[in-house]
């Protein structure tokens, strides 16, 4: 049985909870909790005070693809001492896994940092907003212990200025002002202190078991200004790598190394540029630099792909009958007139975010509904997906698609052709047919008066853009010249 995708929930990100293993992004959830037990096995025998290991967990992923909704996971069953329902369905060695992976981090404690850091709108240093939650946990729960009191009032009085918080400008980040140069004179001092206030915080809270911090930060690729990801990233390794402060954080990982190779560039001058081998180039500094961050434990989250997408159930209600996404899209009339695994349908079909997904099955969901109640005019529902695909897609093109659907009305008993098309497709998608032909044949599907408006132009365009040849940048729709290198997808 295939993965569920709930469409009961809100728009926007939120915990799977305690059955997470059942729905799209479990087996993502599974290898992060995996990592973050390797990530606690490295660090349980690590006196903090001693050095510093950085020892952190990054969810990698495009816009949509659900890292908050992991994060948000992954906090919960820490606050819950990992509180897990498998489901039955699971195959047995699956179950066994995930029991055998639960029983072993129940055998620590997790200390959770209060909120999941949303790093896009909060312009405090981690290490002040990490030095504040460790403040608040002593003064309310250790109060009388003077060790740890002393310990960090030590602390805070050698906290350096300049972290307390960085303004919108981020002015602190001028090019005389970075950390690392700042940290060169006098600060190490300080990240030997606070690293012996989280070691006797934690013995504390250690209650017989080895305890651990856990901090969570959201959208570390989207700190603005691009200064500010440099200053998130070199605080976590500098001050904020104990071995057992596990810091979660979810981003992009192309555009981290993309702006910290902008930061690179901007920073080597041109003799120590003249020096660089080609081995050693500005993005391979900036991906060095994050894997000492995030050493090793790095989850990927992958879009959705054909196969996977069809294969997954539908929740609609709160009932737990489910539908699965296969036969779904196939009561929608576009899908009843195409074979839904032909090849024009498994590229417009794969390659989907979580987000695109879920908003495309609950646009499909109220098609269904309206087709059902419009019973007498059922080929205007029939010829909609597109407006859906690119609303959701975000893809942009030179002309409308929906012009023509009620000029189709008065043709919807005569001969069909669109299985004709969908053959012919099929028939040179498979052969070795030469990229101009397939050229001048999708040109005349997108010029065609027959699917003027209709879900065609936008196939042609995607399978044009698959197919063409560099040579090939042009062609012509009606009176309008249009260039393929336009159209945004």
């Amino acid at each position: 049985m295939g993965k569920v995708i709930d469409l009961t929930k809100l728009d926007g990100a939120h915990s799977l909870g305690t059955n997470f293993s059942a729905f799209v992004l479990g087996d993502e959830i599974k290898e992060a909790l995996e990592k973050l037990l390797d990530a606690v096995k490295q660090g349980e025998n690590i006196k903090g005070s001693s050095g510093y290991t950085a020892n952190n967990l990054f969810i990698d992923g495009r816009r949509g693809s659900g890292k908050t909704t992991i994060l948000l996971t992954i906090k919960e069953l820490l606050e819950n001492n990992f509180k897990v329902d498998i489901p039955e369905e699971l195959e047995p060695e699956t179950k066994k896994e995930l029991r055998n992976l639960i029983t072993e981090l129940k055998k620590y404690s997790f200390q959770v940092v209060d909120s999941i850091i949303d790093t896009s709108v909060n312009t405090a240093s981690i290490t002040f907003y990490f030095l504040s939650w460790l403040k608040k946990q002593i003064e309310k729960e250790y109060e009388s212990d003077l060790e740890l009191n002393e310990q960090l009032h030590k602390t805070i009085k050698i906290f350096p200025d300049y972290l307390k918080s960085c303004d919108k400008t981020c002015l602190d980040m001028s090019p005389d002002g970075d950390i690392e140069e700042k940290l060169d004179q006098s600060d190490l001092s300080f990240r030997r202190e606070l690293f012996k206030l989280i070691d006797i915080f934690l013995e504390r809270k250690s209650y017989g078991k080895n305890s651990f911090i856990v901090l969570f930060m959201d959208d570390l690729d989207i700190s603005f200004p691009p200064q500010r990801i440099q200053k998130i990233l070199t605080e976590v390794f500098m001050f904020l790598s104990h071995p057992k402060l596990i810091i979660v954080s979810a981003g992009n990982y192309r555009n981290l190394v993309d702006i910290l190779t902008c930061h690179v560039h901007n920073k080597i001058d041109r003799e120590t540029e003249s020096c660089l081998s080609l081995d050693n180039n500005y993005a391979n500094i900036a991906k060095s630099f994050l894997e000492k961050v995030f050493a090793t434990y790095t989850i990927k989250i992958s879009p959705l792909n054909y196969t996977y997408f069809m294969s997954c159930q539908i929740k609609h209600s709160d009932e737990k009958e489910s539908t699965n996404v296969k036969n779904f899209l196939g009561k929608l009339g576009i899908f009843r007139i195409l074979d839904i695994e032909s090849t024009p349908c498994k590229i417009l079909l794969s390659d989907l975010s979580l987000r695109e997904a879920i908003l495309i099955l609950k646009d499909v969901k109220n098609k269904i509904q309206k087709e059902s109640t419009n019973p007498e005019n059922p080929f205007i529902i029939d010829l909609c997906f597109t407006d859906t695909y690119c609303k959701i897609k975000k893809i942009n093109v030179p002309f409308p698609f929906e012009t023509r659907i009620r000029a189709k009305i008065k043709d919807q008993y005569k001969e069909n052709e669109i299985p004709f098309i969908m053959e012919y497709i099929e028939t040179i998608n498979q052969t070795k047919t030469e990229n101009a032909e397939k050229q001048v044949f999708l040109i005349w599907l997108v010029e065609s008066e027959y699917f003027m408006g209709s879900f065609f132009p936008l196939l042609s365009i995607l399978l044009l853009k698959q197919w063409s040849n560099k040579s090939v940048r042009k062609f012509k729709f009606f009176d309008k010249l249009i260039d393929i290198e336009d159209m945004e997808f």
